[in-house]
């Protein structure tokens, strides 16, 4: 997620910003800006580090706004980066989330205005300038716009008839306000302002707050206008507290962490240089070996299809505790790569020292100087950050991503980047709805069994949802291939058993429907998950995408990490730490 920081009635609010702003450098970004009030709304952009943005400001000022922007609706620009203003300049914004009905607020209330940039965040500053010029009234102008815009957003805005104050909407993305003597602060992530303030109020979704700078005050509002308590808490900013930033666990955080992973492997290796023996060996091997285990395997499935279909090459994946002891006929001019979160998992080093001077080793890996990162012959980091949770999410959809850059790389598709960052901008939104999953798992949560069902790269990914769900809310989940049901399993369907549906490949979307009532005709309880591309039926949940087929499975997981999640939640399940496993797999 991009990150805001803003600050008022401390003298020295710029300096505060810029400073958090600093802070919130490890999220990665590509522009930054600051607005602040002296003689009227001043706005100051970079494209450089945060250090390049505070060059451009050496006024003071005791009201302030600052982010720091990933490219997701526009190129990365100074036109497209925050603050964003309206065409009088009355409104000035900074803003995370996603906006999912820009174009049709575009269409209704922008008709006569000429927008200077790309992004969502231009179109909303002018729609609620268009409501507050109509309702002369800033809360009532809010009002307005929580009815009528959806999706996701945490907004700092400043108002030029408002000098004292400073304006807070927001509505499923993260904001904290924070206490202190001569001022708040506020903030996206605690660690921008943990030096300042240990007391947070965490505004609610559909609220509205201002904050009085002469008052020293802050008044909330929830989306009637009704007027709320607020109450400070202490935020323990251990540095555990501080990882987990506004969330309960690392599981949901890092599970919303997963459209910046995609951006900061577009950031690490859109200039990277491939090692070109790497090309060649690949492009040239006769077979490639895929070693891995657990979530590393079901990804190395995903990355399996993807190899097959776009360099041609006969590709297996395997697992490395049964590879290792197997009578194994390796074809001469075979290619090894190994994933691994860890770089030193305990089966899949089996094969690796078993065949390491035998074969070319390609590690894929989340840890720079893990044993596979220091004697593979080509080494790759997904760049997916800490993971803490032992259910693994990010470092899952990192593996893949990861080599779908590279597959791309050998066939000289120049569009992939590009297809990444449209990737991330889905998956924003798919975490924008993530209510409706939970409301899956309120079903799910009663049931001890359940079924997973798909085919060819559903089944795949009926594999890694499966282990999600069984790994933290210990209900026990099977992955079967849809077509593979009248072989046997579908005599365990009755009116006692749950099937989770999937329908994201289009090849195969009829033959699934087909399965389904099968399963219907037995009495089975069925959800379906699809696509904007696969959904047929009222009551499936769709998923949002047009995009690079390659790419959905790493959005199409994302409803079954939230749903293993909401499911051991509601359980009251300890989601970062399930019984019996571990982070890293270090014996066999």
């Amino acid at each position: 997620m991009c990150g805001i920081v803003g600050s008022i009635g401390d003298v020295k609010s710029n300096e505060i910003v810029l400073r958090g702003l600093k802070k919130l450098e490890y999220r990665g970004y590509d522009s930054c800006g600051i607005a602040y009030f002296k003689d009227g709304i001043q706005i100051k952009k970079s494209m450089d580090k945060v250090e390049g943005l505070i060059s451009k400001v050496s006024d003071e000022s005791s009201i302030s706004i600052g982010h720091t922007r990933w490219a997701t609706h526009g190129k990365v620009s100074l036109e497209n980066a925050h603050p964003h203003k309206s065409h009088d300049e009355n409104i000035v914004m900074v803003h995370n989330g996603v906006i999912e009905n820009y174009k049709e607020l575009k269409e209704i209330y922008l008709k006569d205005i000429s927008l200077k940039s790309q992004t969502d965040t231009e179109v909303i500053v002018e729609v609620l300038n268009y409501f507050y010029k109509e309702e002369k009234n800033i809360k009532k102008a809010i009002k307005r716009f929580i009815k009528e815009v959806k999706g996701s957003y945490a907004s700092i805005f400043l108002l030029k008839d408002d000098k004292n104050g400073l304006h807070v909407v927001k509505n499923k993305s993260p904001m904290l306000i924070g206490k202190k003597d001569n001022g708040f602060t506020i903030s996206s992530d605690p660690l921008a302002v943990n030096d300042l303030v240990d007391m947070f109020y965490q505004i609610g979704d559909k609220m509205y707050a201002r904050i009085d700078k002469e008052e020293n005050i802050m008044e909330v509002f929830d989306e009637n206008l009704e007027k709320q308590e607020v109450g400070f808490e202490k935020i323990d900013l251990t540095n555990d507290e501080i990882s987990k930033g506004l969330y309960d666990t690392f599981m949901l955080k890092e599970i919303e962490e997963q459209p910046n992973v995609i951006r900061n492997l577009v950031k690490n290796y859109k200039e990277y240089k491939f090692d070109n023996n790497l090309i060649i060996g690949l492009k040239n091997s006769k077979r490639i070996y895929i070693v891995a285990s657990g979530t590393s395997y079901n990804s190395g499935l995903i990355v399996k299809d993807m190899i097959q279909k776009n360099l041609n090459i006969a590709t297996e994946c395997v697992i490395g505790s049964e590879f290792g002891y197997s009578y194994n006929v390796i074809e001469e001019g075979s290619f090894f790569i190994f994933l691994s979160q860890s770089g030193e998992t305990a089966d899949s080093m089996l094969v690796f020292n078993q065949i390491k001077s035998k074969y070319p080793i390609l590690a894929v890996t989340n840890v720079k100087g893990s044993q596979m990162d220091r004697e593979a012959d080509y080494s790759l980091l997904i760049h997916a950050g800490v993971e803490v949770a032992v259910a693994s999410t990010k470092a899952y959809i990192a593996q893949i991503a990861t080599m779908f850059i590279l597959i791309n790389k050998i066939v000289d598709n120049k569009e992939a980047f590009n297809d990444l960052l449209n990737l991330a901008n889905y998956q924003e939104i798919v975490i924008s709805n993530k209510e409706k999953y939970e409301e899956v798992a309120e079903v799910l949560k009663n049931y001890k069994q359940a079924f997973y069902v798909g085919r060819l790269m559903d089944y795949s990914l009926a594999q890694e949802a499966s282990l999600k769900v069984k790994e933290i809310s210990y209900i026990n989940v099977l992955a079967i291939s849809s077509g593979e049901l009248k072989h046997g399993t579908i005599s365990l369907i009755d009116e006692n058993q749950i099937v989770i549906c999937l329908i994201n490949d289009k090849k195969i979307s009829l033959n699934t429907r087909s399965n389904i009532e099968e399963i219907k005709a037995r009495g089975g309880k069925v959800i379906v998950f699809s696509n904007s591309l696969t959904a047929q039926q009222e009551d499936d949940v769709v998923i949002e995408y047009n995009g690079n087929e390659d790419l959905l499975p790493l959005i199409s997981i994302i409803p079954h990490q939230y749903l293993s999640y909401y499911t051991a939640t509601k359980l009251n399940l300890n989601v970062d730490k399930p019984r019996n496993l571990a982070k890293s797999v270090t014996v066999e």
